[in-house]
């Protein structure tokens, strides 16, 4: 059995914008997250198909440190490329 791939991701995240926007990232449906760092402190998230929600606004002008671990198996049907 193929062993997937196993990331440990590190981005800053900046809000350009004017208003209050939620963190939203997305990841392939056939990888599984599993923890998620803000500024270096656990947060809650949930997973609805592509999208991971997290717990955690960004003011205006406001920049976050987000570390994601996450592992699995791409899925590389076509089905999922447009959810």
């Amino acid at each position: 059995a193929d062993g997937g791939i196993s990331v440990n991701s590190r981005m800053t995240v900046k809000n350009r914008t004017s208003g209050e926007v939620p963190l939203i990232m997305y990841l392939n449906p056939g990888l599984k997250v599993a923890s998620i760092k803000v500024e270096g402190q656990p947060v809650s998230f949930r997973r609805e198909h592509q999208a991971v929600l997290v717990d955690e606004k960004l003011v205006p002008g406001d920049s976050l440190e987000v570390l994601i671990d996450y592992e699995g198996n791409v899925r590389l049907e076509p089905k999922y490329s447009s959810i």
